[in-house]
């Protein structure tokens, strides 16, 4: 009779447990409705962008590569993190720290795409 209580307590603890999970991944998981404005690293689609987050470009002399990693449509900026690129090898160095450079000196310091198939 003592332990006629002991099951549903555990019960109701087991659900509240699981109830509070719920919500809290549903908190995590932010809101579902997409916000009006894209975000400033994100082209609009009708904007044709020579280059994608994920590219990685080469300039004319080989010595320099860069991976983009942001473009901002508004401000007409590229995003960039700079790497040194073994094309004989299929291999790439991150290098330290990342960097921002207008759309045409960007485009024009590495105008070679690299590893296309990414």
């Amino acid at each position: 009779m003592e332990n006629s209580l002991v099951v549903p307590a555990a019960v109701i603890g087991v659900a509240f447990i699981v109830f509070g999970a719920a919500l809290g991944i549903a908190y995590l998981s932010g809101s579902p409705v997409p916000p009006f404005q894209p975000p400033p690293n994100l082209a609009p689609l009708e904007t044709p962008v020579p280059y994608v987050v994920g590219d990685i470009m080469q300039s004319e002399d080989t010595t320099q590569g860069a991976i983009v990693t942001g473009y901002d449509a508004y401000r007409e900026l590229y995003s960039y993190q700079p790497v040194v690129v073994n094309v004989s090898a299929g291999t790439f160095h991150i290098l330290e720290g990342t960097g921002t450079m207008p759309c045409q000196e960007f485009e024009a310091r590495y105008p070679y795409k690299i590893f296309t198939n990414t």
